[in-house]
């Protein structure tokens, strides 16, 4: 019997620490920790999810922590600010049940006591796209939150206003290598950290290059020599107008690297860029999850440009195998609310995005929280 009134009063004081206000949620104070459902695929295209990843970003951070369902990502901005990605679902596409929101939430609390943090804000999760039913919702998390004294703030704003984004980078698939492409590009190379340390490293796609501009290699190794390089630094090299961006990578926190660098070379950017990168070899297929994560960190991070993801010209001659690389890729890398196109071979996809201003718009400086009050 007291153990049943310990547990109702539990509930009845944790509906004390859970109220509901007519505010958006990102106007909420940054000591304020937020949470929001997410798929295990990250794609996050659409609503409150896009509007996490343009706030806080941290997509590679979250690959990096090899999510699944009912498991809680963690990222902390450089506001330390601290968002919580709650995995209730597989695929975007797909629906969260109750039953994956409870073991979600529980991962939730867990979380928010290591972290010895006290308040929270979220929408009414799970109620939108998922259709679960907010009544059931609030009472689960009422049960799971009971006696733990977190104060726990649900944003049901009456207006909401679109944030208007510059236009995405687009993204095209050719079976060209990447040497082959005739615009003036910026090459993106990979560096492992690791793999360099070790006797006579060696590198095919920084050898191919050297042999176009045969410098490059020597500028290189004497670069890596004299300077501390870290994950996600970036060096670049001017090539008779092309840039060569080597950006350096460390396969213990691989995707976490990808974003920093990523984000190096945002700075750098001043207008309409046309980056290619090599993406063979094109088997096997689980290098399509690879390359498409690679695709979604850079399109969170890079706007108003395009990238091309080069192929391997001899694998690509099998045309049955460069099809089937390109639908798993395209299947992978679009997000709920793109629509791609298709053309013949050479095979690009323009993966655009809709109602976006025109292309000389530059993306402002990192948002605030004050940024996203009118979404």
């Amino acid at each position: 019997m007291n153990t049943h009134v310990n547990k109702m009063n539990n509930i009845i004081q944790t509906k004390n620490y859970l109220k509901e206000i007519d505010e958006n949620l990102f106007n909420l104070s940054g000591e304020v920790s937020l949470a929001h459902c997410v798929a295990e695929d990250l794609r996050m295209g659409d609503g409150i999810a896009m509007e996490f990843k343009h706030y806080f970003g941290g997509i590679g951070q979250l690959f990096d922590q090899n999510l699944t369902v009912g498991n809680v990502g963690v990222v902390v901005n450089n506001r330390n600010e601290t968002a919580f990605y709650l995995v209730t679902k597989k695929y975007s596409g797909g629906k969260s049940t109750m039953q994956s929101l409870s073991v979600a939430l529980k991962s939730l609390l867990q979380k928010m006591k290591e972290m010895k943090l006290s308040k929270l804000g979220i929408s009414k999760i799970g109620c939108g796209w998922d259709g679960l039913n907010w009544a059931e919702v609030k009472a689960l998390i009422a049960s799971v939150f009971a006696g733990s004294r977190i104060r726990i703030t649900v944003c049901v704003p009456s207006k909401i206003y679109k944030r208007i984004l510059p236009p995405q980078l687009k993204a095209f698939i050719t079976p060209k290598e990447l040497l082959d492409t005739k615009a003036i590009s910026d090459i993106l190379l990979f560096i492992d950290i690791e793999q360099f340390k070790k006797n006579n490293w060696t590198n095919d796609l920084v050898d191919k290059v050297n042999v176009k501009y045969p410098s490059f290699k020597e500028r290189l190794l004497r670069d890596i020599r004299s300077n501390q390089f870290s994950p996600g630094d970036v060096t670049s090299y001017f090539m008779n107008k092309e840039r060569i961006n080597c950006l350096f990578i460390s396969p213990t926190a691989y995707y976490s690297s990808l974003e920093k660098g990523f984000t190096n070379i945002k700075k750098h950017i001043r207008s309409y860029k046309h980056f290619v990168f090599q993406s063979g070899p094109i088997k096997p297929a689980d290098n399509f999850k690879h390359i498409s994560r690679m695709v979604l960190i850079m399109r969170s991070i890079i706007y108003s440009s395009e990238l091309w993801l080069c192929g391997d010209k001899d694998l690509t001659k099998e045309t049955e195998v460069f099809d089937t690389y390109y639908r798993n890729i395209i299947n992978e890398i679009k997000l709920a609310s793109r629509q791609a196109t298709v053309s013949n071979r050479p095979k690009a996809v323009d993966l655009k995005q809709n109602n976006t201003p025109s292309n000389n718009q530059k993306r402002k400086n990192a948002p605030s929280r004050k940024n996203f009050q009118r979404r």
